[in-house]
């Protein structure tokens, strides 16, 4: 058990490490094509080729180790494709090979006769393609909540914004279709206060309250988003939520 325990925490962030580089490599390679720049590499992992992919006018040619290959006559493009496509031995990230990258060549398509903004963009694209992925992911785990998230609110104390105090609410993220919440009438954004008479200030307090109501309708008041006015609505905490749902 101990050794597959090291195992998994060994391969586990290799892999994540892997995809963040990969995500990363795939932003210089789209910006690349965009800038008509030659690519002639595009690898996952690195090290010993494991299997490559090369598209001909004569064929689709698969590339093996030990520069083995076999071509399928019946998959063909109309022109030879520049790039190979790569999976490597180890998967550790990837990597892409561009025409006059490590030294100037020649060539309109290289990468050193490509003008100052084209190459900044080429650069920039991979740090650009983890932004996106990041928010993509953030998103994702918001879009999960099942009812809550706590954001910080900001009191100011005079008009030059020096003195400040932060306390911390709970307002309501997303309400999912048909739920119990929905149902009764609560929306995204409103501002939980109390339940069933209790003050709430965190996430885990509201937690704690429903979860000692399991099956039982719940009293919620609330400050609405869109109003100055104070709500309360009587919402029932299922026993039994669908999966990806919280209890209301």
């Amino acid at each position: 058990m101990e050794i597959a325990t090291i195992f998994g925490s060994l391969i586990i962030p290799t892999v994540i490490i892997g995809i963040l580089i990969f995500i990363h490599e795939f932003g210089h390679f789209i910006a690349a094509k965009r800038a008509d720049i030659e690519v002639q590499e595009f690898a996952f992992g690195f090290g010993p080729r494991l299997i490559g992919f090369f598209a001909t006018t004569k064929g689709f040619e698969i590339r093996l180790p030990f520069d083995k290959s076999f071509r399928i006559n019946k998959i063909k493009v109309k022109k030879n494709s520049e790039t190979e496509y790569k999976i490597n031995l180890f998967p550790i990230g990837g990597y892409v090979k561009m025409l006059g990258e490590e030294q100037s060549v020649n060539d309109p398509r290289s990468y050193s006769a490509k003008p100052v903004g084209k190459r900044f963009v080429v650069i920039v694209a991979g740090v650009i393609m983890n932004a996106l992925l990041a928010a993509f992911l953030f998103y994702i785990v918001l879009a999960n909540q099942s009812f809550v998230t706590i954001i910080p609110r900001l009191d100011v104390f005079n008009y030059n914004f020096i003195g400040t105090e932060t306390t911390e609410r709970v307002i309501i993220s997303d309400v999912v279709p048909n739920s119990p919440a929905d149902q009764a009438g609560l929306e995204a954004f409103d501002e939980v206060l109390s339940l069933n008479g209790t003050e709430v200030g965190t996430n885990s307090e509201l937690a704690d309250i429903v979860d000692a109501n399991i099956g039982s309708t719940i009293v919620i008041s609330v400050q609405k988003h869109d109003s100055t006015d104070t709500a309360v609505y009587d919402v029932y905490a299922r026993p039994n939520p669908p999966e990806g749902e919280g209890s209301m």
